[in-house]
């Protein structure tokens, strides 16, 4: 085995090493589901900064850069994040979502939107976005208490009012 082949077989490990290392830590940190996130489709709308995300449980229109990633299940339910691309709006759908009406540490308001009843709970900068089981839900759907949740809040109103749930 000559020098060139010897040098280029060791950036190839090296570079399968580094791609294990990332994909190690990924799994790690947010536990993601490729399988069921590659399975989530993207399409356009009339307005181009904006688009469909359509999931196992939902259709939310979202801006444009947005992304859906897909946590791996302990519980019954749908739970992943939306990434905004400066931070993670997590979420979890089904039985098992958390209503933060129940925790004394946060403040709650319900809204209605499109007559989806909402339960917007805060605590300083953090907000959590709760929607009890109703219509066509098959649970309940909560987007976690969170600063990103807080900066995105009036995109995630827009969110709600368009959002479509699968049957």
């Amino acid at each position: 085995m000559n020098r060139r082949t010897r040098k280029i077989l060791i950036s190839i490990i090296l570079f399968g090493l580094f791609i294990f290392a990332v994909h190690i830590l990924v799994q790690l940190t947010i536990d993601i589901n490729y399988s069921a996130t590659l399975e989530t489709k993207y399409n356009k709308t009339i307005d181009t900064e904006r688009h469909l995300i359509e999931t196992r449980w939902a259709t939310l229109e979202t801006p444009d850069n947005w992304r859906n990633l897909v946590h791996s299940q302990t519980c019954p339910g749908y739970v992943g994040g939306l990434w905004t691309g400066k931070g993670m709006i997590d979420y979890e759908y089904g039985y098992m979502a958390p209503v933060y009406s129940d925790n004394q540490d946060f403040t709650t308001v319900t809204d209605t939107i499109n007559d989806l009843i909402i339960e917007i709970s805060r605590k300083g900068k953090l907000t959590a976005l709760h929607l009890p089981q109703q219509k066509e839900m098959t649970g309940g759907l909560t987007f976690y208490a969170s600063e990103t949740s807080t900066r995105n809040f009036n995109t995630l109103m827009e969110i709600i009012q368009t959002m479509k749930f699968e049957k």
